[in-house]
C-alpha cells in the first residue's frame, strides 16, 4: 500500500510496501505520476536534478558500466538535445568505463523529463538486455521543481530504495529541509486524491 503521511520531521512522505520498494520500474512510474500531479495542480513547468558529482548517472543507474556505455550515451544525448540549461563541467569521471558527465545540475521542461523516463525504459532494454529493465536502481537524488520564473516550488528527495520525501525548501547542500506548514496544507489534499486512486487500483488488482 502506498500512503502519504507527514512524518515526525514534518516532511510529506510517500511510504511504499516492501515489494514495491524492490520494483524500481514501479518506483519510477510513481515518481512520474507525482510530477504529473504537481505539473497539473501547481503549475510546475521545469525540473532541475541535483545531487552528487554526476546526478544523471545516479538517477539513471546502470548495473555494469562496462556493458552500458551506449545506454548512458543515449540518456546524455537526449539531455544535451533538450536541456534548457546545464551547469557544471562536461567531462568523464571515475574510471574509463564510468561514462558519465559531471554536471552539477541541469534543467529540463517537465514534459521532456517525462519523455526521458519513458525513453529510458526502451534504451535500457536495447542496450542492457541481459538485465531486467524493471530492476535498475534509483539512487539518492534530489529534484527541484520550478515555475515559469525558475522559482523553487517543490524539493523532492528520493532515498535509495526508501521513501520519497517532499518539501518546498532546500538547504545549501541541496537537501530538503522541513517544509512550511502552509505548503503541507496545500499539497497534502492533492496527494490524498491520488491515494484514493491507488486504493482503487489495488482493490481491482486483488479481484
Amino acid at each position: 500500500m502506498r500512503k502519504f503521511i507527514v512524518n515526525n520531521k514534518g516532511f510529506i512522505e510517500l511510504t511504499l510496501d516492501p515489494e514495491r520498494k524492490k520494483d524500481q520500474y514501479s518506483r519510477m512510474q510513481d515518481l512520474k505520476k507525482l510530477f504529473e500531479l504537481f505539473s497539473k495542480y501547481l503549475n510546475v513547468r521545469y525540473i532541475c536534478i541535483l545531487s552528487g558529482s554526476s546526478p544523471i548517472s545516479e538517477f539513471f543507474s546502470v548495473h555494469d558500466f562496462r556493458n552500458s556505455l551506449q545506454l548512458m550515451k543515449g540518456v546524455y544525448d537526449y539531455i544535451n538535445n533538450h536541456a534548457i540549461e546545464c551547469k557544471g563541467t562536461k567531462k568523464l569521471i571515475g574510471d574509463e568505463f564510468h561514462n558519465s558527465y559531471a554536471y552539477s545540475e541541469y534543467i529540463l521542461k517537465i514534459d521532456e523529463f517525462f519523455k526521458l523516463i519513458d525513453n529510458y525504459v526502451k534504451l535500457r532494454e536495447k542496450y542492457e538486455p541481459k538485465y531486467n529493465a524493471r530492476n535498475w536502481i534509483i539512487t539518492e537524488t534530489t529534484f527541484e521543481l520550478l515555475d515559469n520564473n525558475n522559482g523553487t516550488m517543490l524539493a523532492f528527495h528520493n532515498y535509495d530504495s526508501g521513501p520519497f520525501i517532499i518539501s518546498n525548501r532546500l538547504d545549501d547542500m541541496s537537501n530538503p529541509v522541513t517544509p512550511d506548514s502552509d505548503f503541507v496544507n496545500k499539497i497534502l489534499p492533492i496527494l490524498k486524491e491520488w491515494e484514493k486512486e491507488i486504493e482503487q487500483e489495488e482493490k481491482n488488482a486483488r479481484k
